[in-house]
Parts: structure tokens; C-alpha cells; sequence
């Protein structure tokens, strides 16, 4: 290490020549080998289309090669090419570039390295540094700003096969912006409503059906966003996905995720439901991110409590005269007529009937150990 710090001033000196002074950045100035993008940072309004340089300050003379990934946000930018630079140019090189993803916002590995193919088996040939490893091109599709990230697998090689930079350590990041002022970013989850196929009801009296969770988003920032949403219960202390869907949301809108749980076999009480908006580019307040409510999972037929119950309408754990009277109301009732109550539909098929009516006669006059207050699961 001493020795590199002696010789650099000397290294980069007769670089100057090569190099316009343009492409020597301040990353060079780093105490250890990096690998960075050149410039790091872009503000371009008009920008049609930009170009990245991937750049290492290393001014040793053993390098092999190198590979790296990049992210960004595919709503601003869209991959269009990638060339080597002019590093890894002795010997046979071998470049391979890599496939943009601009769905997902990603290049996938691209790497080059030099070999000399007269021996056997072929050698590595040095190269030597500073100077660019590889020129990204994108073009530009959207408005707002976007990181552009250097992946973990980023790495310069060593004719040795070890690692002179071995990502994701010293590695310096990217950056673009089409939009002055800079735009705020904020996204949050609103709220989340529980049902079935029918209606919308916020507690059920069924264990044995799918019940769909909609958690809806809104993006309160300046600029379309791209973010995951996670639907999550927990049972038991242990959380358990049920939905993750990665979005596209304009500035202002909102969008709504819905995740479908069946809770067969689940026991009687609170199942607590928590929603989660991954954090966007430099968000502003994450604390909106995530929204956590509770769902009543009742026995089949517990309908309704006693009328002295503090809460008549969440059950009370056993099925009898009560929940027969409220039964026979809404008996022949089919959705989506007013006086249809999805708590009675115990087979969810929109019609209040025999089906349901022999449900309730199975349970009739049976409890569970489970009363209100009931516990969270």
C-alpha cells in the first residue's frame, strides 16, 4: 500500500496525456482502489439520453479485468448500450455485456478480461489503471431522479485472481436528475378493508375461506414512483407473507394491492394484518409506510353476541338463539340486496340458504373456549 501511494502522483501525471482532465474526477483522490461512476452525479433537464462512466482509480499495473452490475430507476432512465473502456485492452479481451432489464432497472453482469490465448492454457495479461472499465448508455424516459447503483458483484481482478475492489466495498455511486427543483418523494399505505367475493365486511364468522386483504397506497410526492407493497399476517409471533407486488404509481394517485388468505384451520381471535410500502428514493417520511390492523376470525355460525354483550356484533363465542334470529332475518337474501348480510352467507356464494342454513344447524348449540375479549393471535 505505501508503495501505491508513492507512486501515484508519478502514475497519474503521465495518465494526463491519455486522459482528458474531464475524466479525472475527485474519486481518484480516495486513500484505496474504488471503482465509481464518472460523472456522479448528472442534473440534466433536457436530457435525451446520458452516458455513465465506470471508472477505477487504481493505478497498479496487474489488472486482470473486471464485473459489475448497475441499478436504476426504470421509470427515468432506459438502458441502450454498453462498451469496454480503456483499461482491459491488452492481450485477447473478452468483453461481455451485459442485459439491461428495463423493466426492473438493471444491467445484468457485465465484465472483460485479457488473456493471452498463445499459451496453454491461456494467462491473464496485465493491465494497467487508472482509467474507465466500461461506458453506459441510457436512454432517458421519464421525469424525476434515480441513483445509479453499482451491484455487489462489482469487482476489479487481479492477473492473480484475487480482488483489487471487491464490491459492494469502495464503490462509489451514480446519480440523475431531469427535474428542478429536486421533487419530494413520499408514499404511504392508507388503509386496508377486508372481503370476499361479495361485500365488504370487516369481520367473519367462517374459518374455511379465502378472505382478501386490499391495502391501499398513495404516493403524496411530485413524481411517479416505483416501490414495493408487502402484505404480511401474524400468527403466533411468526409474520407470513401473503402478497408482495412491486407498482408503479403516479404523483397523486393512488393504487390498491389486494392479497388473498385462506385461514383454514387458523384458531378463533385478532389476527393482526400489517402492510408495508418499500421506501423510495430519498423519501421524506417513511413512518406512513407501514399500516397494521386487526382481523376478527370468528367460529362458523357466531353471527352475533348476546344483546347484553358490550359488542353484540363480534360474536361471543358459542352459536345459539341469537345467532339463529339473525340468521333467519336474512334468510333468502342474495347479494346484492340490502338486507343481505354477508356474516350469514357462510359459504360465501352470495345466497343466505339451505347451504348456509345447514351450516348453522351443524354448529348450532356449540362453543369454544375463545370469548370476547378475544386474544390477539
Amino acid at each position: 500500500m505505501t508503495q501505491r501511494k508513492l507512486i501515484m502522483p508519478i502514475l497519474l501525471v503521465l495518465t494526463l496525456s491519455i486522459l482528458s482532465p474531464a475524466l479525472i474526477p475527485t474519486s481518484t483522490g480516495y486513500n484505496s482502489p474504488v471503482i465509481y461512476i464518472y460523472p456522479d452525479s448528472i442534473i440534466a433537464v433536457n436530457a435525451t439520453q446520458i452516458s455513465i462512466d465506470v471508472m477505477t482509480n487504481y493505478t497498479g499495473n496487474d489488472i486482470w479485468g473486471y464485473e459489475f452490475t448497475l441499478t436504476y430507476n426504470p421509470l427515468i432512465l432506459s438502458g441502450d448500450s454498453v462498451t469496454n473502456g480503456n483499461v482491459t485492452t491488452q492481450g485477447d479481451v473478452t468483453f461481455i455485456a451485459g442485459t439491461f432489464d428495463n423493466n426492473e432497472g438493471k444491467l445484468t453482469l457485465t465484465s472483460a478480461y485479457s488473456l493471452d490465448q498463445t499459451t496453454t492454457p491461456p494467462t491473464p495479461v496485465n493491465n494497467t489503471g487508472p482509467g474507465i472499465l466500461a461506458t453506459v448508455t441510457f436512454n432517458v424516459t421519464g421525469t424525476g431522479e434515480t441513483p445509479i447503483t453499482l451491484g455487489p458483484e462489482t469487482k476489479l481482478k487481479s492477473v492473480d485472481g484475487s480482488n483489487i475492489v471487491d464490491g459492494p466495498f469502495n464503490l462509489v455511486h451514480g446519480y440523475f436528475r431531469n427535474i428542478e427543483p429536486a421533487p419530494t418523494h413520499d408514499v404511504a399505505v392508507t388503509g386496508v378493508t377486508f372481503h370476499h367475493e361479495i361485500t365488504a365486511t370487516s369481520t367473519y364468522n367462517e374459518t374455511q375461506s379465502l378472505i382478501y386483504i386490499e391495502a391501499t397506497t398513495v404516493n403524496e410526492g411530485d413524481v411517479t414512483e416505483r416501490f414495493t407493497v408487502e402484505i404480511y399476517y401474524r400468527l403466533a409471533g411468526w409474520l407470513e407473507l401473503v402478497k408482495a407486488e412491486t407498482i408503479n404509481v403516479a404523483a397523486g394517485d393512488t393504487v390498491v394491492v389486494t392479497g388473498g388468505l385462506n385461514t383454514t384451520g387458523f384458531p378463533v381471535g385478532y389476527l393482526t394484518i400489517i402492510v408495508e410500502a418499500s421506501e423510495v428514493y430519498n423519501e421524506t417520511e417513511t413512518i406512513n409506510n407501514t399500516y397494521s390492523t386487526t382481523l376478527l376470525i370468528k367460529m362458523v355460525g357466531d353471527v352475533q353476541g348476546d344483546p347484553e354483550d358490550p359488542d353484540p356484533t363480534i360474536g361471543d363465542g358459542d352459536v345459539d338463539k341469537y345467532d339463529f334470529g339473525t340468521f333467519a332475518y336474512h334468510f333468502g337474501k342474495n347479494y346484492p340486496n340490502t338486507d343481505y348480510n354477508p356474516e350469514c352467507d357462510f359459504n360465501r356464494d352470495g345466497k343466505i340458504d339451505k347451504y348456509d342454513f345447514g351450516d348453522l344447524a351443524y354448529w348450532y348449540g356449540k362453543s369454544i373456549s375463545a370469548t370476547p375479549p378475544y386474544p390477539i393471535l
